[in-house]
């Protein structure tokens, strides 16, 4: 399996630089997936491709972090041909 976050630094980077290129992935995937919740909280609901624009984000970003947050669900509407995400109140 691939640790594409092990990826963003190199193999002769010092252990530091590694250590602050995992942070900065990590805590950029949690921005993200904040963005997420908070657009379909307060939008209510939409497709990963309005979230993205609604958030300023990347359609390939958002898409690959929306499985990943938590207090949301798919729904079974489609819109344009994608699946709409709603808010799961919890």
């Amino acid at each position: 399996m691939l640790d594409f976050v092990g990826t963003r630094s190199r193999t002769a980077d010092p252990d530091t630089s590694r250590a602050a290129a995992n942070h900065a992935a990590s805590r950029r995937s949690e921005n993200v997936r904040y963005w997420i919740r908070r657009g379909l909280e307060s939008k209510g609901p939409m497709t990963a491709k309005q979230i993205a624009e609604w958030a300023g984000f990347d359609y390939y970003t958002t898409q690959r972090r929306i499985s990943e947050t938590a207090g949301i669900e798919r729904t079974d509407a489609r819109h344009d041909g994608c699946v709409v995400w709603r808010a799961s109140g919890g």
